[in-house]
Formats: C-alpha cells, structure tokens, sequence
C-alpha cells in the first residue's frame, strides 16, 4: 500500500522514489534468508525423509 502511494501521489510515477522504497522494503527480508539461510535448507531437506 506505501509503495503505491508513491506511485499515485503526484499523478505520474517518479520511479527513483518507487525503486528507493522497494529496494528498502525488501531488504530486511534477504538479510534474515542469508543469515538463516542454512536452517531453511536443512528444513527442505529433512522434511521429504523418514526417520
């Protein structure tokens, strides 16, 4: 929802704001997949076995 407002505030997009704001949002998410990025893949890996 914020990162449409930027798109429509001004009427027309200033992409350098919508790219700024996208790039911040999604980097709190790729920082927590590297840092627990082994636990996600030991997860994947030890779900399909038995025992």
């Amino acid at each position: 929802m914020i990162l449409q407002s930027y798109q429509s505030q001004s009427g027309g997009v200033q992409w350098h704001y919508l790219m700024a704001a996208s790039t911040v949002t999604i980097l709190p998410v790729v920082v927590l997949f590297f840092f627990a990025q082994k636990t996600f893949i030991q997860g994947i890996a030890t779900t399909g076995t038995k025992g």
